[in-house]
This record gives structure tokens, C-alpha cells and sequence, in this order.
């Protein structure tokens, strides 16, 4: 669906995602979480400087911004 360096945006998730909510960073992949035997998803936000990790279900939110 996503594509490495694809510019993404958030719509609004709910109360507890406050770092996502109608927020924009870049795709980075999808990587295995050996310590949960899931995909999580990495990008790093605008204006934030370190790569974050987030459920995979959470990319569901995001669209591609043209």
C-alpha cells in the first residue's frame, strides 16, 4: 500500500494517539517486532528527529499525501 520515503498524513485516530492525530511524517517500512512476533510499521514525523514505531493496524489511518 505504502511505499519507502511516501509522505503520509493521519487523520484523527482518538484521544490516546495525540503524537499521530492529523499529523504528517514519511514512510520508512514495515519491520518484524521479534518481541511480539508482529509487523510494525516505522516513520519518522515531521519535526521529530528519531524514527518511531507504530502498530501495523495504526498505517490505516495514514494516506498518501500527493
Amino acid at each position: 500500500m505504502y511505499k519507502v520515503g511516501d509522505l503520509i498524513r493521519f487523520g484523527y485516530i482518538n484521544g490516546h494517539t495525540g503524537h499521530l492525530n492529523r499529523k504528517t511524517g514519511v514512510y520508512l517500512g514495515s519491520f518484524p517486532n521479534p518481541a511480539a512476533n508482529v509487523f510494525s510499521e516505522k516513520i519518522l514525523m515531521i519535526g521529530e528527529s528519531t524514527p518511531r514505531y507504530i502498530d501495523a493496524r495504526l498505517i490505516t489511518y495514514a494516506e498518501v499525501v500527493k
